[in-house]
């Protein structure tokens, strides 16, 4: 039987730490929606 977990979130974390690193907003603490105007035609 495997000793080690075969679910891990090692690469997850590390990603999430790089991105903070680099100055992303990576819990959405900074979101505000934006305001669309939707036009027909697609124009």
């Amino acid at each position: 039987m495997p000793t080690v977990d075969p679910y891990t979130n090692a690469y997850v974390k590390e990603a999430l730490d790089l991105s903070k690193a680099d100055g992303a907003d990576v819990t959405g603490e900074s979101y505000a929606p934006m305001e669309v105007t939707l036009e027909e035609g697609c124009k």
